[in-house]
């Protein structure tokens, strides 16, 4: 048994199926399933009761997850009394420029930043320990306390005013994307969508005017032409890990 282990069974747990625990963690159900028998096998005793809708712990499981709770906590505060960098913040591409140019809440001098996809936070924070995480998708982690909720100010823009009403949407690939998930809702054409697996191809196609999406409206400073006057506002969190 390994801590990974631990962040699985604690995963199980709290997702209450594995094929949820799977998708959380990013990994393959059939490897979640073999490391859960193995910790069951090391801990010589049965931890989830499977059925049809997920897994129950049983006692034993309840004791063992109040176990890992206690030592994968421990483990955290542990690595950040040995930090003596910069506090560490995760974030999305999307929402970093947001947070250090436009409006100045982050400092690049004083904090260490990783960039993810928004797909990418959950199974980023199993693996590597932020004291920071600012992210569209709301943590369901008891290692997270919910700080502040801000809100992004997006529009649909365009490079090229002249036929901004014929071009084609461009959409992220990424299926968390929120500018994606706002997109589908507000735009019936779908003949008129393309996805792109890279927002920086998006802004660079959008500037050439060769197509338009929704994006911040902070890139109006950089050139780029509001399609109409709407905007339409994003929420994102800020959680600060629970020492």
């Amino acid at each position: 048994m390994n801590l990974n282990d631990l962040t699985i069974f604690k995963t199980i747990y709290e997702e209450q199926t594995i094929n949820k625990a799977s998708k959380k963690l990013g990994y393959a159900q059939s490897n979640i399933t073999a490391r859960l028998h193995a910790i069951e096998e090391e801990c010589n005793t049965t931890l989830f009761v499977r059925n049809y809708i997920g897994v129950t712990p049983t006692k034993n499981g309840e004791k063992f997850y109040g176990f890992v709770v206690t030592t994968l906590s421990k483990l955290d505060s542990l690595k950040q009394s040995f930090s003596n960098e910069r506090p560490k913040l995760l974030t999305s591409e999307l929402l970093l420029k947001h947070l250090v140019m436009n409006n100045q809440l982050i400092s690049i001098k004083s904090t260490k930043i990783t960039c993810v996809k928004t797909s990418s936070i959950n199974p980023e924070l199993n693996k590597n320990y932020y004291s920071l995480v600012i992210t569209f998708k709301k943590l369901n982690r008891p290692d997270y306390v919910l700080k502040s909720v801000h809100e992004l100010s997006t529009s649909f823009l365009c490079g090229n005013t002249d036929k901004k009403n014929n071009l084609p949407i461009l959409i992220n690939s990424d299926a968390s994307c929120p500018l994606r998930k706002l997109t589908l809702k507000l735009i019936k054409e779908t003949e008129r969508l393309i996805e792109i697996d890279s927002l920086e191809a998006i802004i660079q196609l959008v500037s050439k005017g060769e197509a338009s999406a929704l994006l911040p409206i902070y890139l109006e400073k950089e050139g780029l032409i509001p399609v109409d006057d709407n905007i339409f506002k994003i929420n994102f969190y800020s959680y600060h890990h629970r020492n």
